[in-house]
């Protein structure tokens, strides 16, 4: 993801996640469904990790 590009609607700024993994900004969107409807599936371009948020959660991931 691009941060100056168009997202996907997602109740959060996907441009203020981390991994929370190795805490890098740097992250995309793999996946706007995750496992299911309520996961967003993101990946860490720094240490090439997965990880989901569900999207009632108020903050993004950490």
């Amino acid at each position: 993801m691009n941060r100056n590009e168009p997202t996907f609607d997602l109740p959060v700024d996907a441009s203020k996640v981390v991994c929370p993994h190795c805490e890098s900004d740097a992250v995309d969107i793999d996946s706007p469904f995750g496992g299911s409807v309520s996961e967003v599936l993101f990946r860490c371009r720094q240490c090439k990790s997965f990880f989901h948020w569900v999207k009632w959660q108020p903050e993004p991931p950490r």
